[in-house]
């Protein structure tokens, strides 16, 4: 190492030659402007107008839930019965590199449930496209009378980035 470090043109050489594969390197990694992504997540909302949540929860909500729990690829199903609405919400396991066979799968199986739900509630609407990327952007302004105060604004900054 020494020897490396005295002779100031071995160093030299070996400092360009570390460079240029390093150039060479980021040049041929992909890149990707928009990547593909893997969307988990899915809604499934029916609506029976006039009915209490109760009666929403008891006739349609655990009919769908209890179909889509035989089901070995979803990781989480969450719901949520209001007057008149069922939303359930489904996210699929993480080690699933294809969805779509189980999105379909999950259309079967609300095709399967649809004939022991109430006749009043109509059919249930799966929608399974969540996978857009998206940024958000936020900017802060003083509205005061003085000088800006930086120390307000800079927690108000950290507050929204907490959220």
């Amino acid at each position: 190492m020494e020897k490396l470090l005295k002779n100031t043109r071995l160093l030299v050489l070996f400092t360009i030659l570390i460079l240029v594969s390093g150039f060479s390197a980021l040049s041929t990694l992909p890149r990707a402007e928009d990547p593909a992504l893997i969307n988990r997540w899915a809604s499934i909302t029916t609506v029976y107008l006039g009915a209490s949540a109760e009666r929403v929860e008891a006739l349609v909500t655990e009919p769908i839930e209890n179909a889509l729990r035989s089901l070995d690829e979803i990781n989480l199903i969450e719901s949520e019965s209001k007057p008149g609405i069922s939303i359930i919400t489904v996210e699929l396991n993480d080690s699933l590199t294809e969805t779509e066979p189980v999105w379909s799968k999950i259309r079967d199986k609300l095709s399967d449930a649809v004939p022991s739900l109430p006749d009043d509630a109509l059919e249930p609407n799966f929608d399974n496209d969540h996978s857009n990327a998206f940024t958000y952007i936020t900017a802060l302004q003083w509205q005061g009378d003085g000088k800006v105060d930086e120390l307000i604004l800079g927690r108000y900054a950290k507050e929204l980035a907490k959220r």
